[in-house]
């Protein structure tokens, strides 16, 4: 939704975070995450069990992806 309240991206995943710096936005669909541009196009197919939000830092999308990729090894 924009901020005059119009639909900008049809709602159609369980649950979206705000987007990041890099202009990318996590979204959950089924039980994994992926990325989403501000058209509402998917740009990283959710494949990933979580993601890691660190709000006082300013990253972008595929910081947080090696991120929780290092996790996993």
């Amino acid at each position: 939704m924009d901020d005059t309240g119009k639909i900008v991206i049809k709602p159609q995943f369980r649950h979206a975070l705000t987007f990041l710096p890099d202009g990318l936005a996590p979204v959950k669909s089924g039980n994994e995450w992926g990325f989403i541009d501000k058209s509402g196009k998917l740009v990283i197919n959710p494949q990933f069990d979580g993601i890691f939000l660190a709000p006082s830092v300013k990253r972008t999308s595929f910081d947080f992806l090696n991120l929780y990729l290092h996790y996993l090894h």
